[in-house]
């Protein structure tokens, strides 16, 4: 499956995005990412690791920075099946 998210804004230069899949709903104190997109120019990510006919969640996040990082909000959820 691949997904496109539209590009988040936050003040600054962005480094990348977190993006976080679940098969039940994602509350907003996640703190470890599923998959960490290493290019802000990139909102494309190809996700091969699904079972048939199960419902995911997916959010997203920007952060810059790479130590340190700083994070923009999270974004609404998306499901897909």
């Amino acid at each position: 499956m691949q997904k496109m998210w539209n590009e988040t804004r936050m003040n600054g230069t962005i480094d990348g995005y977190e993006v976080f899949r679940s098969t039940s709903t994602i509350s907003s104190n996640v703190s470890t990412p599923t998959f960490v997109i290493n290019k802000a120019d990139s909102l494309i990510l190809t996700d091969t690791a699904l079972t048939n006919l199960t419902k995911y969640y997916y959010r997203l996040r920007a952060y810059k920075g790479t130590t340190s990082k700083t994070y923009s909000a999270l974004s609404n959820e998306l499901f897909a099946q």
